[in-house]
């Protein structure tokens, strides 16, 4: 393939088989991305109602989970970019390879975690201001929650390799097993027998084991099982870690950070902003899955067509992702800044928290339609080997954002005025990040090409059996 091949067909229209295979992926894609954003507020809210103690010691706990949450992104998404790879290039061995290493990097890498939170929780509890009644109450669920979340890489690896290989129905049963097994674990253990809070460890536990089960079954069923798994160590997955992970891991603590930035700078406008901006903000974070999900489905595509060699898709395939976002992102941006006292009225029972969060929304509701874009390009950048140019976007854009925001807050003396700068910055942001998208099809070619040069010298197998492609089960 030349770059004119490719540089062509960027302009031609996205086929409709494209786009419905980028929506059909994208949609299982986006249950279980919600599945993950609600269960943590599940668990908070279950937790509230054993005791004010369990809810305090589950708040307190949140910084050292983001950590492992930023792991876990970085595992799932450098094994799922591999895994698509390899399954587009019809390596059955390189797969189940890839599959094997990422969990075994994954469980070391997540026990030196814990040791290390372990022998850091007290000093956690010292910057947290722990009060001393609940001191040992604390760092005993800091520990044990921790060592249980190591646990978590089961499921998260295996439902990767199934988005890797197209099965996103199969990995969104993963992630169901898992949040309704801790969930009820929770309600049954803690609430029902009174076990209190350290029934969320026992029950991450009990939930992260079952969903790995239920993820080595489906990938059996793949035929991706057996003898295949006693495999010798590959340090492979660990060069895809560092490529994809590190940035998406980044990226996540980077939007932590921002949040926290955010609030700081509506801190001083008083306790009803900073609750009805938190609440806008939570609720943007549900907002902005699909374009989450339909950038993952995209990469996917995009990752597939590198294994196979097929870079006459790589255009199109593109396109038809980022129309996608843009016709999903029309009726949400609608529907937010239609309904945005509505949201507010549902956020809170407080006129003047309810009143910020419908105001929030009344600004910011209609951009989301270019800001779902933008992130849809970027989550696609950091799953085809960009994950640091996105990274340093990211860092740029919401950098300027918050420095921005805060000046213009400022000089308005109300919250407007950061909310003014994000629906601003929602629409210069992605008009400048056109002038990215030939950079990707760039980046494509180039890993396009490297793959089918070593393509003879990559995997084991000499005559592959066929392995399914994602659209199989996207056109069913």
């Amino acid at each position: 393939m030349t770059a004119s091949d490719s540089d062509s067909d960027a302009g031609a229209p996205a086929r409709p088989s494209t786009r419905r295979a980028v929506l059909r992926l994208g949609a299982p894609i986006i249950v279980a991305n919600l599945v993950n954003v609600f269960l943590p507020f599940v668990v908070l809210a279950l937790m509230g109602r054993m005791s004010d103690e369990a809810v305090y010691l589950r708040s307190l706990f949140l910084p050292m989970s983001q950590l492992f949450v930023a792991f876990v992104v970085a595992v799932d998404m450098s094994n799922q970019v591999a895994v698509a790879v390899a399954h587009g290039a019809k390596r059955r061995t390189d797969v189940v390879a890839t599959t094997v290493n990422t969990a075994r990097i994954a469980f070391g890498g997540g026990i030196v975690l814990v040791a290390a939170l372990a022998a850091a929780a007290p000093l956690f509890a010292d910057l947290l201001h722990v009060e001393e009644a609940a001191r040992a109450e604390f760092l005993a669920f800091a520990r044990w929650t921790s060592a249980a979340l190591v646990l978590q890489f089961g499921p998260a690896v295996c439902a990767s390799a199934l988005r890797g290989i197209g099965r996103a129905q199969a990995a969104m049963a993963v992630v169901a097993t898992l949040a309704v097994l801790e969930t009820a674990g929770v309600v049954v253990v803690g609430l029902w027998a009174g076990m209190g809070p350290m029934s969320l460890p026992a029950s991450i536990a009990v939930s992260s084991v079952c969903a790995a089960a239920v993820g080595l079954v489906l990938l059996r069923r793949e035929g991706l099982g057996g003898a295949a798994w006693m495999l010798p160590l590959s340090a492979e997955p660990a060069r895809w870690l560092l490529r994809v992970g590190v940035p998406v891991a980044g990226t996540h603590l980077l939007l932590t950070g921002f949040t926290t930035a955010q609030l700081s700078v509506i801190g001083p406008y008083g306790p009803e902003a900073v609750a009805g901006f938190a609440a806008a903000n939570t609720f943007q974070g549900v907002l902005l899955q699909p374009a989450i999900a339909l950038g993952t489905a995209t990469a996917i595509l995009l990752n597939q067509n590198v294994g196979a060699g097929r870079g006459a898709r790589h255009g199109r395939t593109l396109r038809a992702g980022m129309e996608a976002a843009v016709v999903v992102y029309a009726a949400i941006a609608l529907a937010v800044w239609s309904g945005a006292d509505l949201i507010g009225a549902v956020a809170s029972a407080n006129p003047a928290m309810a009143a910020e969060t419908a105001r929030f929304f009344a600004i910011v509701g209609l951009t989301y339609v270019l800001m779902g874009s933008l992130l849809t390009l970027f989550t696609i950048m950091e799953q085809v080997g960009m994950g640091f140019s996105a990274l340093t976007l990211n860092i740029a854009y919401f950098a300027a954002l918050v420095v921005v925001g805060a000046h213009v807050s400022a000089r308005m003396g109300d919250p407007d005025g950061l909310y003014w700068t994000l629906a601003v910055g929602n629409v210069i942001g992605p008009t400048c990040a056109v002038a990215v998208v030939p950079l990707v099809l760039r980046r494509l070619r180039e890993r396009t090409a490297a793959a089918a040069a070593a393509a003879p010298a990559v995997g084991g197998d000499t005559a592959p059996a066929p392995m399914a492609d994602a659209r199989t089960e996207s056109d069913q």
